[in-house]
């Protein structure tokens, strides 16, 4: 499972996206906890929607939760909450 830092940002991007390809390179789902993101950057947001598009075109699951707060509002601005979480809004974890 991949955790999410507490500042999903352009910085966070790099790292996130290593964590993507290892998984990726590892048989099952791909899954992301989350709950303690508290600041999100676009650029972050997008690199997971295209991760949740490239799990679906290798007809693999794709799951993000626990979910914050400030990432289901950020994924919302960004037109991509139905794209990250498809069966419908997630639950989101109260902030710590």
């Amino acid at each position: 499972m991949i955790a999410l830092p507490t500042l999903l940002d352009t910085q966070a991007a790099g790292p996130l996206l290593a964590d993507l390809r290892q998984s990726f390179a590892e048989p099952g789902d791909v899954r992301v906890d989350g709950g303690a993101v508290e600041r999100v950057g676009q650029a972050a947001v997008q690199l997971l929607a295209s991760a949740r598009l490239s799990a679906a075109a290798d007809a693999r699951g794709f799951v993000i939760e626990p979910v914050s707060a400030p990432l289901l509002a950020a994924a919302k601005l960004l037109g991509v909450q139905e794209l990250l979480w498809p069966e419908g809004e997630p639950a989101v974890v109260a902030a710590n």
